[in-house]
Formats: C-alpha cells, sequence, structure tokens
C-alpha cells in the first residue's frame, strides 16, 4: 500500500514501514483538517458580505449628509473683515465624500474650502522622496528629474550607510549562515534515510527529501540575488557624489548638480529619464488668508492645511513665505502647495511658533535653475 504522506510502497496494510503513521488515523486527521478549512472559509465569506453592506450604507448616508450641509455660494456682504479672517480658520468638522476639501463655520454660515484633488495630491506624494535616513527630503521639480532637497550630498558617503552596501552585506552574511545549516540538515536527513531504507527507490528518497532540498534551492536563489544587489552597491560606492533615494519609482541614484550654503538645499538629478514633477505656482499671487499646505510622514501621506500669512520682511527669514503649519523637523523640506497643488515654497522646521518657508523662486535662483 502507498502511503499518502511520504509516498512509500508499505506492504503493511495498517501502518507505513517507512515515516510510521498509521493510515486510519491519518486519513481522520486530514478529513476533519478540510472539514475545518471549510468551516473557516465559510464564516470569512459571510464576514465578507455583512462588511460590504455596512460599507454600502456607511457611503449613502455620508453623501445624503453632505448634500444636506452643502452651503449657500452667495456672498453676505454685511460680513465684517474679522468674520471673513475667521471663515478661514481650519475645519471643525469634515463632510467626507463631497470633494477634496473641508466645511469651515462662523455663527450660522458654512463655508466650503477647495483642497487640491485627489490625483493632483497623489502627483505630489509620487514626486517627493527620502534617503531612508535622517531628515533628508526632496521633491522632483522638472520632467527631466531635476529635484530639490534639503541637504547637501558633498558631506555623504555611499560607504558610511546612505546607501545599500552595508544592508546588503549583512542580508547577505545572513543568508550564507542560513545556507549552511540548510545542508547540515540536509546531509543529517540523508545519510538517516540511508540507513533505515537502504532498499528503497529513488522515488521514495526524492519524496522524502524534498522538504529540506527545496528550502536549500530557494536559499541558494536568494543568494544571488543578494550577490548581485551587493555588486551593484559596490559600483556605486566607488562615486562620492552619489547616494540612494527611495522614490515612487523606486531605489534611485541621485547625482548632486549644485548646492546653496545661503538656503541650506542643493539640486540634483534622479538616474532616471523622465520624472513627474510638481507644477510651479506663484507665491506673489496669493493673499493673506488663502489655504496653503503641506505634507506629512515618512511616506507623504498626511496632507496639512493652513493658512498663507504673506512675506516675512525683517530677520534672517527676510522674503521667506509665512504660514502657520506647524511643520515638524522630520518633515521639513517637503513642498508647501497652493490650493491647486502647485508649489510656492520648502518648508522649514518650525521655530517659537512661527512657520516659514523658503520662496520656490528664490530657491531655483540661488541653484541655478532656469524653468
Amino acid at each position: 500500500m502507498k502511503c499518502p504522506k511520504c509516498g512509500y510502497d508499505s506492504l503493511n496494510e495498517i501502518s507505513c514501514s517507512h515515516c510510521g503513521i498509521i493510515f486510519q488515523k491519518y486519513a481522520t486527521q486530514e478529513f476533519r483538517k478540510r472539514q475545518l478549512e471549510d468551516e473557516r472559509l465559510d464564516r470569512r465569506d459571510r464576514l465578507k458580505r455583512q462588511w460590504i453592506t455596512i460599507g454600502v450604507v456607511t457611503s449613502i448616508v455620508l453623501l445624503l449628509t453632505g448634500f444636506f450641509l452643502l452651503p449657500d455660494d452667495t456672498p453676505d456682504d454685511s460680513l465684517s473683515a474679522d468674520q471673513t479672517s475667521q471663515d478661514r480658520k481650519q475645519p471643525r468638522f469634515m463632510v467626507p465624500g463631497i470633494g477634496p476639501g473641508y466645511w469651515t463655520q462662523d455663527g450660522t454660515q458654512l463655508k466650503w474650502v477647495s483642497t487640491p484633488g485627489e490625483t493632483r495630491l497623489n502627483n505630489v506624494r509620487d514626486s517627493t522622496f527620502n534617503f531612508g535616513l535622517g531628515i533628508d527630503k526632496g521633491f522632483i521639480i522638472t520632467n527631466e528629474c531635476h529635484a530639490i532637497i534639503n541637504s547637501d550630498l558633498s558631506k555623504r558617503k555611499a560607504s558610511k550607510g546612505t546607501g545599500p552596501l552595508k544592508q546588503d552585506k549583512v542580508y547577505l552574511d545572513i543568508l550564507l549562515d542560513s545556507r549552511d545549516e540548510a545542508k547540515a540538515i540536509y546531509e543529517e536527513h540523508r545519510k538517516k534515510f540511508i540507513s533505515n531504507c537502504k532498499d528503497c527507490s529513488k522515488k521514495a528518497f526524492d519524496n522524502s527529501m524534498y522538504q529540506y532540498a527545496s528550502k536549500l534551492k530557494e536559499i541558494e536563489r536568494k543568494i544571488s540575488q543578494a550577490q548581485a544587489k551587493l555588486d551593484q552597491s559596490k559600483e556605486y560606492q566607488e562615486h562620492n557624489d552619489v547616494v540612494w533615494a527611495h522614490t515612487h519609482y523606486g531605489r534611485l541614484k541621485v547625482r548632486q548638480v549644485e548646492h546653496s550654503v545661503k538656503l541650506g538645499l542643493s539640486l540634483v538629478m534622479l538616474d532616471r529619464e523622465y520624472c513627474e514633477n510638481i507644477p510651479r505656482g506663484d507665491p506673489a499671487s496669493l493673499t493673506p488668508g488663502e489655504p496653503v499646505f503641506t505634507l506629512q510622514g515618512h511616506k507623504a501621506v498626511d496632507l496639512l492645511g493652513g493658512e498663507y500669512l504673506g512675506i516675512s520682511k525683517t530677520g534672517k527669514s527676510s522674503n521667506y513665505i509665512k504660514h502657520n503649519i506647524k511643520v515638524r523637523k522630520a518633515d521639513q523640506g517637503f513642498p508647501l502647495l497652493d490650493r491647486d497643488g502647485n508649489v510656492i515654497g520648502i518648508t522649514i522646521e518650525s521655530n517659537s511658533g512661527k512657520s516659514v518657508a523658503i520662496p520656490i523662486d528664490m530657491a531655483l535662483r540661488e541653484l541655478k535653475l532656469l524653468i
């Protein structure tokens, strides 16, 4: 009788002389496993249908709620300047599902403040990137893959951890140790099989050793990939002005073109022929109180809103853009956007309650990039 577990042709009809299982008990356990799996799939399908129903009902309720909360767009000439200023403050509540934006409230009046559309926001997020370590951020400003970053690449070396070389070496060493362990386990089971079953067929041997051979083969495949990646890292380590950026297009090498000590910004080129860029806006076209936005988080997924407050006239930040968005140190270097999603400045960490951004036109002049 052929064993259902190891495939060995056993003369004993009750148990396997090779792996020792009892056929009837093994069949009962397998049947119970299939039964439990069918029950689990049924429960999952029921839960899935329930959640779909809840989601549809919730969406309908939110859409109806938003419809009845639509504001009256007729201008009210009786509003004072103070009331108009209050109108532009951060939202007290939000009504999702109607469109990009949020409601603000002043007394009995509601006002809808538009934000960049979801398509434009996704484009902005895809055009930002980081270096994986520290607080260095950047965003793409031209289709030729020029980007502005808030660091000086000439002070960074790929061999000091900004590139993947160190990580690739550690990963390859781990894989080599795993291969040695897998080889030892394979050899141990091979000897045990030969000693216990000297007259067994090659098929029985292959079936018995399949899992150990498969694991060893998978580790060898990963070693080959890790070695190729390490070779690539070694090649780029030779160039001191090259580091790696984690972008929407994958991991790309970055070459510095220009650096401004005054602004602490650099103009770089990404190793790619074409890039989606963030369109450039004009800060001079904004009036105080208009909404502005920036991004937050390691992958730039969160949108922060605030107000444009004008141009700073004094101090070290003279001619910088003033706004009221609190920018953390980890998020400085992200673009400051107008309501249409165009970049008007580059954010700086908020200090002493003051938030400013470097105007994009000033940055382009300092970095000698003509657009």
